[in-house]
């Protein structure tokens, strides 16, 4: 089973599952389904072909759902619109069979927000679209390649928080805005020290957030607006709301810092990793390679390297060709002629 949206009215879910119940057998598809609360019956309301891992999205009115087929190419990911009762399955966003498209619902339950990943880019477009009958063009609020968006999510006021990734960091101060789609105004945060991924404005006009670094839990946090229209912030300008420090056994003091290290390959490109320097040894290193390669090192808690640490040893986190968070040309590296003559690194 996948997901479960519940109905504004609280007697329905709305989730997938790879399974007939009419005929009670498993099946390959994962269909979508109605489960009304009251008398327990599963509905099928939208009957994909093949397999997907995704989950329905329901709009806040409780009117219509998204959901992503995969039926053209394994690769790509189109959406289909569906009406709750199931009246009307209607494809909607399609870019390309083998195109990835992932796609949630604005709060005012009449535009979808979508990221685009085609196969030859390394970043994601970003649109505002409304799903009426006679639909425009979408209306793309950021179109470019050379972009390295990780993820975007829509606020509940309704602002479009955009997730950049710049030399492995979610840097505020580099990239990462949100986005007005009424306007199209582009506003940066304040940059930083650490990583600082934005989620929306409370109702008093609070930014809540989630920080970390690697001496630093991922905390929620909440920051005044005046600090956030700042040139720099600072951690302490943030007030946790979780209380991380108060529910974990760590102590800063154990705990040793990232700095960002850099160095040149033989065939000239320029390398970025995360340096764990301890003083009393300068002798033993350790070499850490991220899983992936679609995916990068962060300065953030890693458990296994602070125990090498804690063990003695330097440790070197390499974010190497193919990682994210780069630009097209370095990820795209890994599988050039001069990445495969080069193996360092």
């Amino acid at each position: 089973m996948r997901g479960g949206d519940l109905h504004p009215d609280e007697q329905a879910l709305i989730y997938r599952a790879n399974y007939d119940f009419t005929e009670d057998k498993v099946i390959k598809p994962t269909w979508v389904y109605r489960h009304d609360l009251r008398s327990g019956t599963r509905i099928p309301i939208a009957y994909p072909a093949k397999p997907a891992w995704a989950v329905p999205s329901l709009n806040r009115a409780g009117t219509h759902l998204t959901y992503p087929r995969k039926d053209r190419h394994p690769s790509g990911r189109q959406w289909h619109l569906v009406e709750v009762d199931g009246k009307e399955d209607k494809g909607i966003l399609n870019f390309g069979d083998e195109v990835k498209i992932f796609a949630r619902w604005f709060p005012d339950s009449q535009h979808i927000h979508v990221i685009s990943n085609p196969p030859a880019a390394s970043s994601r477009s970003i649109t505002a679209w409304g799903y009426t009958t006679s639909p425009a063009a979408p209306h793309w609020l950021v179109d470019d390649p050379h972009r390295s968006i990780e993820s975007a999510l829509v606020s509940p006021n309704g602002l479009v928080v955009v997730n950049e990734i710049q030399q492995a960091t979610h840097s505020p101060s580099e990239r990462q805005p949100f986005i007005d789609p009424k306007t199209d105004l582009e506003t940066r945060f304040p940059g930083m020290p650490g990583n600082l991924l934005p989620l929306g404005q409370a109702a008093n006009g609070d930014w809540i957030a989630i920080y970390y670094t690697s001496t630093n839990p991922a905390d929620l946090v909440r920051s005044a607006p005046q600090a956030m229209q700042q040139d720099r912030l600072t951690p302490a300008q943030l007030t946790p709301l979780t209380g991380v420090w108060q529910r974990t056994s760590l102590e800063t003091g154990r705990l040793h810092a990232a700095e960002t290290f850099h160095w040149l390959s033989p065939d000239g490109l320029q390398f970025q990793g995360w340096l764990y320097r301890l003083q009393s040894n300068p002798e033993r290193l350790i070499i850490f390679i991220h899983g992936g390669p679609s995916s990068h090192s962060e300065d953030k808690i890693n458990p296994e390297i602070q125990y090498f640490l804690a063990r003695g040893f330097n440790v070197l986190d390499v974010n190497y060709r193919g990682s994210t968070g780069f630009g097209l040309k370095f990820r795209q590296s890994i599988g050039s002629k001069a990445g495969a003559a080069s193996s360092r690194p």
